[in-house]
């Protein structure tokens, strides 16, 4: 008996000392990663992953002397040549950038500052067919690309998280995108976008209305609000009230007070419309997708300027001017609201951060959303897109502050962090890497927006924002006096939050001269050679190909011969050639036929889209006597001339529209 209470005992000893193991296993693994805990048990070499990368990029970031340390003293961390080398090689691919959250899944931020919202818009590209070499992937022509970017709401961040080519936001990529954030400790509370055809659709997928302007987390189940755009909403206020003039409380209100107002102030020295010109009220083109021409024209210096008219009897004719200052200054104070930057910028309550003046903001927003219940475009009963954008943004406004102030505390929101400035940033970075070339095409903007994920951009980060901090401050204009017309007490500052990755990768000093070069690539031939001697090739049949790539692989296979006099027949090549051409041998010539037929099967009259495209082609040609080397150069060759002649036709229909649509307008 004695002997098993005495086993007893001890079985339960053990049990204790197991438990207490698991436990300390469980602590050990919120420490260290599994690649980590593998690299303690052993002190061979191991393949680090994804997590184990990511965990160390992190860490390495907060300073490399103290990681450097840690790796001297036994801590199981991968070399920094390890974390080069990996960034350098670092691949996106269109679709969710699951790398990209493995990264900022151990950012250094807290719960409340990951708090986010989702923005999302197109940015159109160059309509073109185009092969990526490093994934052996050809790309069919698009004419957009969507990208979905998660930015901190109390937190100063900002993150690119998809992009896809020729893509709409569904509500089942919405979802799955919100479910990709919330499991790693990002918890989405917004999303922001344009009102585009398709963004409308989504809104009605997730049955959101002016009455309903939420839809519910499918990870957290909390509320998840939605936004217009305020700057996109502006400028659709501004392009209707030029172009058909509105009924407001009864009178119908048009840009005539406006032109009034520029006639009888734009000879004084001192220009109470100084903001504002003639070219304000006849925006056209690209003009008018620049906010600032939207803003100035509804901004209460115009607004007052207007009324101060009006009280002095100067209109000299009937322009319902007191309707249209009114408008100007209840669009320009919910502007204000949904634009704050800083917590107090002055004493004005509307500038101020959302809450910290609530009483006061509420009201300037209640007469914004009476104001869009009650506004009518001339000739039409309906509520416009913008209006019921205007209307669903400020009811999503005053929940999100309630919903984050019950599960964070916050005293206030800088509302600018719900717009889509940071995506407006990124758009404008990408084109100007490009110089004049500035519509990239899709391959371009993969390896532009890469950069961008790296931090490579630094000197050529667009300072354009869309809106400025403080578009009414006091300010001072001389009329006439050139460079002189706005001396703002504020700069219009572009976005300033951070891009988390590039805040991880930036110590580790990633250029481009560290790009890891494929070696695994089977032939000699570089790429960019046959893209440089496709101008210089003579396309004129098979034989010419034939001789060119016998001629590339001379030095290692003999497939050809230097014609001369002596041959009995006359082909192009012997036409052509001055003694430096090859003429291919018979059998290579009959090789490159067979090629030519698998290709053409292959492809039919356009450009098969597809990934493992050379790969594809080299296994259909398996049986043809001939080199591999050989092989790839001609499907290489072959892939490039097709690309040309083919985005060559885009832009012959291109040019041809062109000139169709400038007849209809004369």
């Amino acid at each position: 008996m004695e002997q098993v209470a005495m086993l007893q005992r001890e079985n339960e000893n053990l049990k204790k000392l197991l438990l207490i193991e698991r436990e300390e296993k469980v602590k050990i693994e919120k420490i260290f990663t599994k690649g980590q805990l593998h690299k303690l048990k052993s002190a061979k070499q191991i393949q680090w992953s994804i997590e184990d990368i990511a965990s160390a990029v992190s860490l390495y970031a907060g300073g490399p002397r103290s990681y450097r340390l840690l790796r001297k003293r036994g801590y199981p961390l991968p070399s920094v040549s390890t974390l080069r080398r990996w960034a350098s090689k670092l691949n996106i691919q269109p679709g969710i950038l699951n790398v990209v959250l493995t990264l900022i899944k151990n950012a250094s931020l807290s719960k409340m500052e990951k708090s986010c919202v989702l923005l999302f818009d197109e940015m159109k590209i160059q309509y073109s067919y185009d092969y990526d070499k490093k994934n052996d992937t050809t790309l069919g022509p698009t004419k957009y690309v969507q990208v979905v970017m998660a930015r901190g709401i109390c937190g100063n961040w900002k993150q690119p998280i998809f992009y896809g080519y020729d893509r709409k936001i569904t509500k089942d990529l919405l979802f799955k995108l919100i479910t990709k954030l919330e499991n790693i400790g990002y918890p989405v509370y917004a999303i922001n976008s344009d009102l585009g055809g398709s963004n409308r659709g989504l809104w009605k997928s997730l049955n959101i209305t002016v009455e309903n302007t939420w839809f519910t987390n499918p990870v957290s189940k909390k509320r998840v609000h939605v936004f217009a755009d305020a700057p996109h909403m502006i400028k659709l206020l501004r392009n209707h009230f030029l172009d058909d003039g509105f009924l407001f409380n009864g009178a119908i209100i048009t840009s005539k007070p406006i032109v009034d107002l520029l006639q009888n102030t734009q000879n004084l020295d001192l220009n109470i419309a100084h903001k504002i010109s003639a070219d304000f009220l006849t925006v056209k083109g690209a003009q008018r997708q620049k906010v600032k021409f939207a803003t100035k024209l509804f901004s209460h210096t115009i607004s007052k300027a207007i009324s101060r008219l009006g009280l002095l009897g100067i209109f000299k004719s009937e322009n319902n001017w007191l309707e249209c200052s009114e408008l100007l200054k209840i669009t320009n104070d919910w502007f204000d609201v949904f634009n704050s930057k800083v917590p107090e910028s002055d004493s004005r309550d509307r500038m101020k951060a959302y809450g910290l003046a609530l009483p006061e903001q509420n009201m300037v927003l209640d007469k914004m959303e009476k104001t869009m219940y009650d506004l009518r475009k001339v000739g039409s009963n309906t509520l416009l897109p913008f209006q019921r954008g205007i209307i669903i943004s400020i009811k999503s406004l005053k929940q999100l502050f309630i919903d984050m102030n019950e599960d964070y505390g916050i005293k206030y929101l800088l509302t600018y962090n719900l717009n889509q400035d940071p995506l407006e940033g990124l758009f404008s970075t990408i084109r100007a890497i490009g110089g004049l070339y500035d519509h990239p095409t899709a391959l371009q903007f993969k390896y532009r927006l890469r950069n961008y994920l790296l931090g490579r951009n630094d000197e050529i980060m667009s300072r354009s924002a869309n809106v400025a901090k403080v578009e009414d401050a006091p300010n001072i204009a001389v009329a006439g006096v050139s460079g002189i017309s706005d001396l703002s007490v504020y700069d219009n500052d572009a976005d300033e939050s951070e891009i988390v990755t590039k805040q991880m990768f930036q110590e580790l000093n990633i250029s481009a001269s560290n790009e890891v070069v494929d070696q695994k690539q089977s032939t000699e031939v570089k790429e960019n050679d046959i893209e440089q001697h496709i101008e210089e090739l003579q396309w004129d049949g098979l034989e010419n190909l034939a001789g060119f790539i016998a001629f590339k692989l001379r030095k290692k296979e003999n497939l050809g011969y230097i014609p001369d006099n002596s041959e009995t027949s006359f082909s192009w090549v012997d036409h052509l050639s001055e003694g430096g051409l090859l003429k291919p041998n018979l059998d290579f010539l009959t090789s490159c036929n067979e090629l030519d037929h698998i290709f053409n099967n292959f492809n039919g009259e356009s450009l098969k889209v597809t990934t493992n495209y050379l790969k594809t082609l080299m296994s259909l040609a398996e049986s043809v006597d001939v080199s591999t080397d050989a092989k790839l150069l001609f499907f290489k060759c072959k892939m490039y001339f097709k690309i040309r002649k083919l985005n060559k036709g885009i832009k012959e229909i291109s040019k041809i529209r062109k000139r169709k649509m400038t007849k209809v307008v004369k």
